[in-house]
């Protein structure tokens, strides 16, 4: 047995500037940076879904924590086949700004996914 691990963090480029990062390690070892993938059961249908997203819009386009959190419930959406509740699922974020890890309210993923809806 083995497990996946993703690391999500923020790190000084060359620039100086902090840049979010994400790395996975599989069990053996191996480890590769993204700029959006997913762990888990339907791990591939996520990926697959995240690489059509960031054809249409590379990921370092989007301005705003609304913009990433729609895409990434999206996902979860796409690959759950079903729509979501606030109260269903915990969103952590990381951003530059804040310099930290945080955990959005159900308000905000509820506002996005309101968002969401009025999209389709």
């Amino acid at each position: 047995m083995g497990a996946t691990l993703t690391f999500v963090a923020l790190d000084k480029a060359d620039s100086g500037v902090l840049q979010p990062q994400i790395f996975k390690s599989d069990p053996a070892g191996f480890f590769v940076g993204y700029h959006a993938t997913a762990t888990g059961a339907k791990e591939n249908e996520a990926v697959a879904f995240l690489e059509r997203k960031c054809k249409d819009t590379p990921f370092a386009a989007l301005k705003t924590l609304a913009d990433v959190a729609m895409i990434a419930l999206a996902c979860l959406q796409d690959v759950t086949g079903s729509s979501l509740k606030a109260k269903d699922v915990e969103f952590g974020y990381c951003t530059a700004s804040k310099g930290r890890f945080e955990r959005a309210t159900n308000d905000d993923v509820e506002r996005w996914l309101t968002a969401l809806s009025g999209q389709d």
